[in-house]
């Protein structure tokens, strides 16, 4: 949502209204999609993976997206609080653009934490 007037060439920032906070939660769930089930088992270089995640969410999409189509697989649906906090969100009508860029900076925030190269914070 952030980035959303950029990618249109818009120049007014979006205020958070009802709407936008329930896009930035469907943006949480695709993340816990992302860092649960996409990135520790997808070979490959970061936005590989990223551009990877973002065309197969906007593909699935019309489907209920990944967290519909993964299930049980997903990390939101093993936490319960966070499974009905999350439950049927709807990441609105983004465009392929959208989807890739955000599916690549998903990917770029996941490469570059310290736990992503099996460091953790007493082994620096």
């Amino acid at each position: 949502d952030l980035v959303r007037p950029l990618l249109r060439d818009d120049a007014a920032l979006p205020g958070i209204d009802r709407e936008t906070a329930g896009r930035m939660l469907a943006g949480l769930s695709e993340g816990l999609i992302y860092g649960g089930v996409v990135e520790p088992r997808v070979p490959g270089p970061a936005l590989f993976k990223g551009a990877l995640f973002g065309s197969v969410e906007y593909a699935v999409h019309p489907f209920g997206g990944l967290s519909s189509l993964l299930g049980s697989h997903t990390p939101q649906r093993k936490i319960p609080f966070l499974g009905h906090l999350l439950e049927d969100l709807d990441g609105d009508d983004r465009a392929y653009l959208e989807h890739l860029v955000f599916g690549i900076a998903l990917a770029l925030i996941y490469e570059s934490s310290p736990s992503s190269k099996g460091m953790r914070p007493d082994d620096e």
